[in-house]
This record gives structure tokens, C-alpha cells and sequence, in this order.
């Protein structure tokens, strides 16, 4: 119980709960939330009150349409929207697929297909790439971040560090690898991939420290009385708790990951430029050169990598934490 207090305390929280200006702006902002909850209802309830007395109704023609206006546009605003939304979507539909229309021409007339199928094949390493670096940094910090999120006093330690790490400017080390790796003549490909998750990783980091704070303690406790321990521990309790927070920060670190290709694939200081085989290598060199519809093909097929594993892979496995979320 002490540590549960302790967890619900933060030094930089109360300083802005004793801040003045705050207090003065939470005051201002509480009394527009009234004012804009409480002015629609009373605008409602007059609205509703407006209607002409049976007995002076009128015998002009369409006089019935302004006695009951309210009950009138509830009848036709169904109608209205429902039509607004098919044109919506239509308009919709016309628009993406002119856009994609024009863009594949575009590109069509300035790359061949067996370059197109060149860049697919290039976005295929680096989708590779962050798939292992997903399972390793998983790897890493399943165990860690559990350790963490199950006790209130490291958390309260390492959260802000982890938080001063996801805001780091990791290109700050760029120097430091591109040195390492000329001077012990090691492989580009392989050790500049770790610089797609360097800066990404914190993301994983948070929601499994958050997935494991999220485990009811009187579970713990249950678990503790039955013996469970070790592999069924991890198995029924910890992994099926945490796993909706895990899908959550693999698919943002992943997301992270693609962005970070660009800059981790073409590594340059001084008059020395490391160039590894990847999506991101393609569309950095082409930018630099001021190619657009090659830059234009390689976003492109960055974009339909993602979207389509979003579908394929992150959706799915949504679905699946959806309907499994039970530590049975």
C-alpha cells in the first residue's frame, strides 16, 4: 500500500497543481465547460417550447411546417445526412483514386518496371530488417519492462529516464557508428539496422512497463497464494495482461522504424558516406539528387508496405487482443 502512494506521486505534479496560473486557467477552462454544456441544452429546451397554439392555426398553405420545427428537421436530417455521406464517399473514392492514377503515370514515365520491382524488393530487406529488430528488442525488453512495471519504486526511477531517452536526438551517435565501423571494417548492412530502433524502442518500453502496472494486485497476490511461478506465470498471467500495451508499442515502434530508415541507411561524416541496402538508402539518395518520381515511387511503396502490414499484421493481432484479453 506504501508503494502504491508513492507511485501516485510526482514532485513536477504537484508543483503545477500549486501553480497559480494554472489554478487561475483550470478555473476559466471549468466555467466555459459549463457554459458550453449547460447553452445548448437551454437553446434546446426554447427551441422546443417554440410551437404556435392548436387553436390559432393558420389555413395558409404550409403553415404546419412552422409550428412543429424541431420534430420537422429530425424527420428530413437523417435523409440530409445519409445523402451527404454517400457524396462524401464518392467524392472520396474519385479523388484517391485519381491521385493514385495520376501519381502511378507519373512514375511510369520516368522509372521502368523492373526498377519499380527493384524498390519492392528493397522494401522488402528493410520490412525484414524491422521485423527482427522488433523481436529483439522483445526480446530485451519483455523481461525488463515487466520487472519495472511490477514495482512501484523502479518505476518511479526509470520512467523519467526512459522518457529523457525517447526525446534524445539519437542522430547524435551517427558520428560514433560511421568511426566504429570504418575503423573495424564491419558490414553497413548489418550494424547500421540497430540505428532504425535506437530512437524507437522507448515506445515498446512504455507500454510494457504500463501493461505490467496494469496487473491488478490482487491477481498477483492469487497467483502468488497458488504457486504460480516460472514459465506458467509468464504464460497465463503476465503475457496475456500485457499483450494489448505490447501490440500497441510494437506497431508504434515498428511505425517509428520505417521513418528512421531514411536517415539510418545512409550514414555521412566528413567526406565519408556509408550506404546500406534498404528502402530508406533509396529514397535518401534520390532526395539529395532531386529525382522526384523516383523519391515519389520509393514513399510510395514505403507507404503501401506499411498500410498493408497495418492490415495484415497490426490489425490482426488487435483483433486477437480484443477477444483473447482474459488471464484465463
Amino acid at each position: 500500500n506504501d508503494d502504491d502512494d508513492q507511485e501516485n506521486t510526482s514532485w513536477f505534479y504537484d508543483i503545477l497543481l500549486k501553480a497559480r496560473a494554472l489554478k487561475i486557467f483550470r478555473r476559466f477552462f471549468e466555467a466555459f465547460k459549463e457554459w458550453a454544456i449547460n447553452q445548448p441544452s437551454v437553446y434546446v429546451t426554447r427551441l422546443k417550447q417554440f410551437s404556435f397554439p392548436a387553436r390559432k392555426r393558420s389555413n395558409l398553405p404550409f403553415a404546419w411546417l412552422f409550428q412543429r420545427p424541431l420534430r420537422f428537421f429530425t424527420i428530413f436530417k437523417p435523409v440530409l445526412s445519409q445523402v451527404c455521406v454517400w457524396m462524401w464517399n464518392i467524392a472520396l473514392i474519385i479523388g484517391i483514386v485519381s491521385a493514385l492514377y495520376a501519381l502511378i503515370r507519373f512514375i511510369h514515365l520516368y522509372v521502368s518496371l523492373a526498377e519499380i520491382r527493384h524498390v519492392f524488393f528493397l522494401g522488402g530487406i528493410t520490412a525484414g530488417k524491422i521485423a527482427l529488430l522488433i523481436v529483439l528488442t522483445s526480446l530485451l525488453w519483455i523481461p525488463i519492462g515487466v520487472w519495472i512495471g511490477l514495482n512501484p519504486r523502479l518505476r518511479s526511477i526509470f520512467q523519467p529516464l526512459v522518457q529523457f531517452l525517447a526525446a534524445f536526438p539519437i542522430n547524435l551517435i551517427y558520428p560514433l557508428v560511421v568511426t566504429g565501423i570504418l575503423y573495424y571494417q564491419l558490414n553497413v548492412d548489418v550494424w547500421s539496422t540497430p540505428l532504425m530502433i535506437l530512437g524507437t524502442q522507448w515506445y515498446l518500453v512504455f507500454n510494457i512497463i504500463a501493461g505490467a502496472a496494469a496487473i491488478p494486485p490482487e491477481t498477483l497476490l492469487a497467483a502468488k497464494n497458488f504457486g504460480v511461478k516460472g514459465f506458467l506465470w509468464w504464460r497465463r498471467l503476465v503475457l496475456p495482461a500485457i499483450f494489448p500495451y505490447y501490440i500497441t508499442g510494437a506497431m508504434t515502434t515498428a511505425g517509428g522504424c520505417w521513418n528512421a530508415s531514411i536517415v539510418a541507411d545512409v550514414l555521412k561524416w566528413g567526406d565519408q558516406t556509408l550506404i546500406a541496402t534498404g528502402l530508406g538508402s533509396y529514397i535518401t539518395q534520390y532526395t539529395e539528387s532531386g529525382d522526384f518520381p523516383r523519391t515519389a515511387l520509393g514513399l510510395s511503396v514505403m507507404c503501401v508496405y506499411v498500410l498493408v502490414i497495418n492490415r495484415l499484421v497490426w490489425h490482426q493481432l488487435y483483433q486477437l487482443a480484443a477477444s483473447r484479453f482474459s488471464m484465463e
